[in-house]
């Protein structure tokens, strides 16, 4: 799997988390047949509870239905925000070196963990 670099907009006391991803054959045919639903979503780095000490309710998991023709797909997630944030708390928040986006299973525990969202790993944003 390869992602993007993470875009972070914020709009008042909420943001939006969006990050391209590019699943491989291989592990899109082994992820379509699982028996229970995958799902995703974006956490603090491991550690570190910055971005979850600023929200004001957890977000909930995303989940994208995968088909055998697409192998890029966009993953939007919600965050609500705590009133009242400082100009330091957005400057951590609107920066993706400050998030992980994690792979998890149907009881929502995360089995996979990418990291450096500051860095896009895609073909297309990496040409000279």
């Amino acid at each position: 799997m390869k992602t993007s670099v993470l875009q972070i907009t914020r709009n008042g006391n909420s943001a939006e988390l969006t990050l391209r991803i590019l699943i491989s054959d291989h592990l899109k045919e082994k992820m379509m047949h699982t028996e229970k639903p995958i799902y995703f979503t974006f956490a603090d780095m491991p550690g570190n509870e910055t971005i979850k000490n600023l929200l004001a309710e957890t977000p909930s998991h995303v989940q994208i239905e995968l088909n055998s023709k697409e192998n890029r797909y966009t993953i939007s997630q919600q965050l609500k925000l705590k009133e009242n944030l400082t100009e330091a708390d957005y400057q951590e928040l609107l920066s993706p070196a400050n998030y992980r986006f994690q792979v998890s299973n149907e009881e929502m525990l995360s089995v996979a963990s990418f990291m450096g969202l500051e860095y896009s790993l895609l073909p297309e944003d990496n040409q000279k």
